[in-house]
């Protein structure tokens, strides 16, 4: 019986070792390739930026990226552990893009409509809002390790900060190549945010990995 027993408990703890290293394949999976897709949304829209298409690529992949993020896959890897709230502002975050033209769509953008419904500024503010809520919740899932769990807040501050300067600059100076540079300095600070996402997203993978340090 003893023996019986010891086979069982054996068995038991085989299958939650087993079960425990394919968690960590498939987190560690989704994480790279959710960070490899920021790094490509990154990198082909600076190295890319006047080419026809890059637009809709980068739109892609970062879109790909932020559900990725959300969902994870057989569910694992879920930065948000899919609780709703996080996980459909994170996945909204990514498609803002096609939210913005369905909008222009329903209100063309004519002198008139534009003046009843200014698209630009509503949109803007509803996803600052949108990405505020997925990097807050994306902090208190407790699926990213502290405090790592930080970086998404972290790379909106420094998008909206870069954005912030940039407008005041704007307000301030006439000089339009002093004003081109302070909207090439606010796309380098984003780009900057977003691999750094991307980059701290590949790390923990590594760690998480089976072998790894995490």
């Amino acid at each position: 019986m003893g023996r019986v027993l010891d086979q069982a408990l054996g068995y038991a703890v085989a299958m939650t070792e087993a079960t425990t290293l394919d968690h960590r394949m498939r987190l560690c999976r989704v994480w790279v390739l959710g960070g490899i897709l920021l790094l490509g949304y990154v990198l082909i829209g600076l190295a890319l930026p006047m080419m026809a298409g890059t637009a809709t690529v980068t739109r892609i992949a970062f879109a790909a990226a932020t559900v990725l993020f959300a969902i994870g896959w057989r569910g694992v890897g879920s930065v948000t552990a899919r609780r709703p709230l996080g996980t459909v502002a994170l996945i909204l975050l990514g498609v803002w893009p096609w939210v913005m033209d369905l909008l222009w769509l329903v209100f063309p953008a004519t002198p008139s409509s534009l003046a009843a419904m200014p698209i630009v500024p509503v949109g803007t503010v509803v996803q600052l809002l949108v990405a505020i809520v997925a990097v807050t919740q994306i902090a208190r899932a407790g699926v990213v390790p502290q405090p790592w769990s930080w970086t998404p807040t972290i790379a909106l501050v420094m998008v909206v900060l870069a954005q912030v300067l940039m407008m005041a600059f704007a307000s301030i100076s006439h000089d339009q190549t002093a004003l081109v540079a302070a909207m090439d300095v606010a796309a380098l600070a984003q780009a900057v945010a977003v691999a750094g996402v991307g980059v701290v997203a590949i790390v923990l993978a590594t760690r998480a990995e089976p072998g790894g340090r995490g």
